[in-house]
């Protein structure tokens, strides 16, 4: 990936990849970069990303952003169910409808968000009509919850097809474009000594090997991550902030709001720092 140009604080583009709880990171990012001068005029966001970009295009701040993430609590948004899909997120879309307009036409900034069609394939991107079931789709984590039927078609995590959005961000604007990238980084997989391996159901069970959804989950974050990779290639965001370094939070740790956004402030503070061009008025 390219080195960062440096800017100037300005009317920027920002895209935001999904991440679960590792968006709070993301959270705090967006308050620093209020605090430098950026402001957000156009917004793309794939899955939880999508939550926040859905919230600055309605025109809150970073940190209003984390005020209605702490006041809809998202450890609450989940329930258990025993029909399609492992969860069922009425909470999430009860709070979503609560905070957000109706369509995308009401938002003050252009919002682009991305999810799959999960028959054919294919990158559907919504810009317009009904706004709530567009953010449900593309945060619709692919195994755990049932792909939604939006405008006719089952669509399900947008992160499958374009985990950080930078491309769909220049596709509505010509601004300069920041990306935020919070994916999962690859778990830490510890294998036995292949002498020691058993095979059928003890190899399963063997509390030494990793299980079975871990290698599934670490199949996925690599084909996702090579994606990703060529299409920012082709992108080509001015900035790009990967929270990789980042371990503290983990998809599920969705009661670490505030430690997540104080993190990711001074994350992107140290970046900031080693990029900013001082605006001519400084």
């Amino acid at each position: 990936m390219k080195t960062p140009r440096p800017l100037a604080p300005q009317p920027v583009a920002l895209a935001i990849s999904g991440g679960g709880a590792r968006s709070f990171y993301q959270v705090g990012a967006l308050q620093a970069l209020e605090d430098a001068g950026f402001t957000f005029q156009a917004l793309a966001g794939t899955s939880s990303g999508a939550i926040l970009a859905a919230l600055l295009a309605a025109g809150h701040s970073g940190r209003e952003v984390q005020r209605l993430l702490r006041e809809g609590h998202p450890p609450g948004w989940f329930d258990l169910t025993l029909g399609q899909g492992l969860i069922q997120p009425t909470g999430q879309q009860e709070w979503l409808e609560s905070v957000l307009p109706q369509t995308f036409e009401q938002l003050p900034y252009p919002l682009i968000v991305p999810t799959t069609d999960i028959q054919t394939g294919e990158e559907v991107t919504f810009t317009e009509g009904p706004l709530v079931p567009a953010i449900m789709a593309s945060s619709a984590f692919t195994g755990a919850v049932f792909p939604p039927c939006c405008g006719g078609r089952w669509l399900t995590d947008g992160g499958l097809v374009n985990e950080v959005p930078a491309d769909l961000a220049r596709r509505i604007s010509d601004l300069p474009v920041i990306a935020l990238d919070a994916t999962a980084p690859l778990l830490a997989l510890n294998f036995p000594d292949p002498d020691e391996r058993k095979g059928g159901l003890l190899g399963l069970a063997s509390t030494g090997s990793p299980s079975l959804p871990e290698i599934l989950l670490q199949a996925f974050t690599i084909t996702q991550g090579h994606l990703t990779e060529r299409r920012l290639q082709d992108a080509a965001p001015e900035w790009l902030v990967d929270f990789d370094p980042l371990r503290d939070l983990q998809l599920q740790h969705l009661d670490q709001l505030d430690r997540g956004v104080e993190i990711g402030y001074g994350f992107m503070q140290d970046f900031i720092d080693r990029h900013l061009l001082a605006s001519p008025a400084q």
